[in-house]
Formats: C-alpha cells, structure tokens, sequence
C-alpha cells in the first residue's frame, strides 16, 4: 500500500492576501485544498509557516525584504483558511526559507514515504528550499512538485525554479 506524503509550504495569509499576497498564490489556493480533500486517510499533511518576531527588520532577511509578514500572533502568520480542516496536520514554523524540522522528520527512519509532494508559495524561494532539503533526507524516494499549485515571487522566476529542481531529480507535474 502507497504512502504518500503532501507538503503545503508557506500558505499564509501574508502571502496571499496580505503583505506579500499576488493574484498567483490566491489562485492556487483552490487548487490546494482540492488536492487535501483527496487524501487518503494513509497519507500525512504537513503545512510549514513562514515565521518571523517583531524584530523582523533586524534580521538579514528583514534587511533584504523590508516588508514585515508572518509575525506570529498575527492573522498574516495563519495558514489560509480554505487549507485546514484535514485531519491529523502537522504544522512546522520556521525561521528561514528552509525548515529544519521538516528534515528532521523525513530524515527519520521510521517515517517510510513512497512519493513526497510539495505545492505553496514562493516557488523561488521556500518551496525550492524545501524540496531540496527533502532530496537530501530523501535520496531514492520520488519527489513531486505540483507547478499549478505553486506560485514565485515572479512567473519567470517561478519558472526557473521549477528548471533548477528538474536538475535535481525533481519531478515536476501540472506545467502549463
């Protein structure tokens, strides 16, 4: 019996509808939560949530990205909504565009997955991140990126993410 693990990153309100909110992350959340409600009841959900204190400006992220999202405590920080509701989620805050809980968990022996899918936001940034952090704790497990159910910082960019994950033996499905 296949277990399949779906990995929905940083789908936020900031980033959505917020401070960092584009038309292409808000059209994918329908997307998402289809894809969630087709879950078998086998499989596992993790949602990762970008996290930043009050002292966002003083980090170097804050520094290169001067727009403040994600605080936790706010409704920016949630997850969007329409995404929850699925049973048993998990959900990892993290600090940077990696989630070092994340490889911890698929680093584990224990947790034995045949296929490991990524959708969210931003291609380019915290998807591509992830998805090669799982490479590295996955080497020989399939890795699924679903292009239409992820959004860039740009389309061109969103794109040439995409490009780069291919040449780590990503695959990538749902491209336009």
């Amino acid at each position: 019996m296949k277990k399949k693990l779906f990995i929905v990153v940083d789908m936020q309100n900031d980033f959505v509808t917020g401070s960092l909110g584009t038309k292409e992350a808000q059209a994918i959340v329908p997307k998402i939560a289809e894809e969630i409600k087709k879950l078998d009841i086998k499989d596992d959900l993790i949602f990762t949530r970008d996290t930043h204190d009050q002292n966002y400006f003083d980090t170097l992220e804050g520094k290169f990205l001067p727009i403040k999202h994600c605080t936790k405590g706010t409704f920016g920080h949630e997850i969007v909504q329409h995404l929850l509701g699925w049973r048993g989620s998990i959900v990892y805050n993290k600090e940077t565009f990696g989630c070092d809980a994340l490889f911890t968990y698929l680093d584990a022996s224990i947790f034995e997955y045949d296929e490991v899918h990524f959708c969210g936001v931003c291609t380019d940034i915290c998807v591509v991140t992830n998805v090669l952090l799982a490479r590295t704790a996955l080497p020989n497990t399939r890795i699924i990126v679903h292009a239409d159910m992820c959004a860039g910082t740009t389309p061109k960019k969103h794109k040439m993410a995409l490009e780069v994950m291919k040449s780590c033996q990503i695959e990538v499905v749902g491209e336009e």
